[in-house]
Formats: structure tokens, C-alpha cells, sequence
């Protein structure tokens, strides 16, 4: 008798690799979009703090609080620019008939 091979299960991507040639294409750009607005929400998080802590200790000098304020307003058009991109995934992709939004599921964690 042959063992069995040994199978690795990983919870957050439950059926990666499993399925058709387009199931599978569709999980893998589902999993890239969930890294991708993973790195882009935190790399904003990053941007936004580092530019409120230089207003903070700017101590009043115009040309330290105007960088600052500069990365503040760079950190917030990102995230509108962002979140556009997600809008507009969200609304083209069902009507050009892509699949992978089902299989996109970003969920809050729950304590």
C-alpha cells in the first residue's frame, strides 16, 4: 500500500489550487488583490502617521509643518485614488463577467 501524501491546508485561502484552469487564475488574482489593498492599506496607515508626527514636532518652523502637511495630503489622495480603484473593480469587473469578486472576500477580523 502507498501512503498518502501528506496535505497542507491553509485556513485563509481554503481552495487555492483547486478547481478549473479559470478558477484557479481567478483565485490567484483574488489572493494578489487581497495582498495588494493589504500593502496599500497599511503603506496609507504608515504615511499618514509619519506625517502627523512630523507636524508634531515641526515646533512651529513653516517650510517642517508644509512637508508635513504635504505628506498628509499625499497620503489622503492615495487612498482616494484607492479606494477608486477598488469602486471601479467592484462595479466592472461583475459586468464583464469575472468571477474572482466572489472568491475576493476581505473580512474584518473578529475578536
Amino acid at each position: 500500500m502507498t501512503p498518502t501524501p501528506a496535505i497542507i491546508h491553509n485556513p485563509v485561502l481554503e481552495n487555492f489550487g483547486k478547481g478549473e484552469g479559470a478558477d484557479i487564475i481567478a483565485q490567484l488574482i483574488a489572493n494578489l488583490l487581497k495582498v495588494a489593498f493589504s500593502l496599500v492599506g497599511l503603506f496609507l496607515l504608515v504615511m499618514l502617521l509619519w506625517g502627523g508626527v512630523e507636524w508634531m514636532i515641526a515646533g512651529g518652523d513653516k517650510e517642517k509643518m508644509t512637508k508635513a502637511r504635504g505628506k498628509i495630503t499625499s497620503a489622503l489622495i492615495g487612498f482616494v485614488i484607492f479606494m477608486s480603484v477598488f469602486a471601479i473593480i467592484n462595479f466592472i469587473a461583475p459586468a464583464l463577467g469575472f468571477g474572482f469578486l466572489q472568491i475576493l472576500k476581505i473580512q474584518w477580523p473578529t475578536p
